[in-house]
C-alpha cells in the first residue's frame, strides 16, 4: 500500500503485557498482537525497505522506517500542547493550532508537486522559527524537543497529496480492540489471541469496504467448510 496509518495499544495475554498493532490502508485493516512495541514488528509486517507513506505518532520505533515518508500526528501534538498551562505554553498552543488550520486550508485545493514542496519548506521553516523562539522557556523544553526531533515530518501531508495530518484513521481502527480489552480484560491463551487477530482483521476490512458482514461470513463458511 502506498499509504498506511499505524498505531498500537497494550493488551494482556496470559498475564503479560503485549501490544495490538493496527495497519490501516484505504481498503484493508490488519491487526496483529505481539509481545513487542519495537521496530521488529514494523520489520515483520512491512520489511526493512518499505518506501511508501506512513502516518503515525512520535513513538521512536517508527524511526526504523528510514526509506518511508513519515507524517507525524498533529492530533497527538495538539493534545500535548493543550496541556501547557503557562502563558508561553498557551501562546505556543495557539501558534500550533494556526499551523494545523493552515495545513487543512491548503489541502482543500489542488496543487502541483512544485507548489506542495514549496509550501512544505515554507511551513517547516515557520515551525522551526516558532520552536526556536519558545525554546527559551524552560517549562517548554519537553515539547520543543518533541517537535524538533521530528521537524521534517510534520508537513509530509502538505508535500504529498492524499495524506492526512493526523493518525485518527488508525486510532479509530483500534477502538474495537480497546473495547474488547475493557470487556474481557485479557486473552487467556495464545490460540484465542491468534483467532482474534484473524477475525478482527477480516471483519474490520469488510466494514471498511462497506461489505455485508453476514453475507461475507456466509460465503467464507461455504467455501471453507464445503457447504453447498
Amino acid at each position: 500500500a502506498a499509504i498506511i496509518y499505524i498505531d498500537e495499544t497494550s493488551f494482556s495475554v496470559l498475564g503479560k503485557n503485549q501490544w495490538v498493532w493496527v495497519f490501516r490502508t484505504a481498503t484493508d485493516i490488519l491487526l496483529v498482537i505481539r509481545p513487542s512495541r519495537g521496530s521488529n514488528v514494523l520489520e515483520e509486517i512491512l520489511g526493512k525497505n518499505y518506501s511508501g507513506n506512513i502516518i503515525c505518532d512520535c513513538w521512536r520505533a517508527y524511526n526504523f522506517l528510514k526509506f518511508a515518508n513519515i507524517q507525524r500526528c498533529w492530533a497527538h501534538l495538539l493534545r500535548k500542547s493543550k496541556e501547557l498551562l503557562s502563558v508561553a505554553g498557551i501562546h505556543l498552543h495557539e501558534k500550533l493550532k494556526e499551523l494545523f488550520e493552515e495545513i487543512k486550508q491548503f489541502n482543500l485545493s489542488v496543487h502541483t508537486t512544485e507548489e506542495r514542496m514549496k509550501k512544505y519548506l515554507e511551513m517547516t521553516q515557520k515551525l522551526k522559527e516558532i520552536i526556536s523562539y519558545y525554546s527559551k522557556y524552560p517549562e517548554l523544553n519537553t515539547i520543543v524537543k518533541y517537535i524538533n526531533f521530528n521537524l521534517g515530518n510534520w508537513f509530509t501531508c502538505v508535500k504529498i497529496e492524499g495524506i492526512e495530518p493526523t493518525n485518527n484513521f488508525a486510532e479509530r481502527a483500534l477502538r474495537e480492540s480497546v473495547l474488547v480489552r475493557k470487556i474481557i480484560g485479557a486473552f487467556r491463551s495464545e490460540t484465542g489471541k491468534e483467532n482474534y487477530e484473524t477475525l478482527a482483521s477480516v471483519i474490520a476490512s469488510w466494514q471498511l469496504k462497506g461489505l455485508d458482514l453476514k453475507n461475507e461470513l456466509k460465503q467464507m463458511l461455504i467455501k471453507n467448510l464445503c457447504f453447498s
